[in-house]
């Protein structure tokens, strides 16, 4: 009768075990951010200057794909993954800068970057939050 109740103790704890989600480990972005940063702000410039000649504004969000693509440095292109998973992203630019907002479910993020800062601005790691009202808190917060 012990043997029994201990199988049926044992045979209960590995069911509800076993049966337990585990939670969803959260990616680690922090070098990620930080490749972004440097990105944004060291290219920010050059596309002022030379590239877009004081028309910075009509930069678009392809544009800005594939000048990531081509330009980023060696030390930035761990990056690109980070981009290339982005399920939604927004790209806003004026004649002296840009900030870029992506959302990737993959790497549960939504992050802007303001080109013109350093360090990227906004951070969220809840994916569930609409994107659009966290661009909209973003472009309230850090563009007044």
């Amino acid at each position: 009768m012990v043997m029994k109740t201990q199988y049926l103790l044992i045979l209960t704890f590995l069911f509800v075990s076993c049966g337990t989600p585990k939670k969803k480990e959260v990616p680690d972005i922090t070098e990620f951010k930080r490749q972004l940063s440097s990105f944004n702000s060291r290219i920010v410039g050059k596309l002022k200057i030379k590239d877009y000649k004081g028309k910075l504004n009509t930069l678009t969000y392809v544009d800005y794909l594939v000048i990531f693509k081509i330009q980023s440095k060696a030390d930035e292109r761990e990056a690109q993954k980070y981009v290339d998973s982005a399920n939604e992203s927004y790209l806003w630019a004026n004649k002296q800068g840009f900030f870029v907002c992506l959302k990737s479910i993959e790497y549960q993020f939504l992050l802007c970057d303001d080109s013109q800062k350093s360090g990227v601005e906004s951070v969220e790691r809840d994916t569930n939050k609409g994107f659009n009202s966290f661009v909209d808190n973003f472009k309230k917060e850090y563009h007044k």
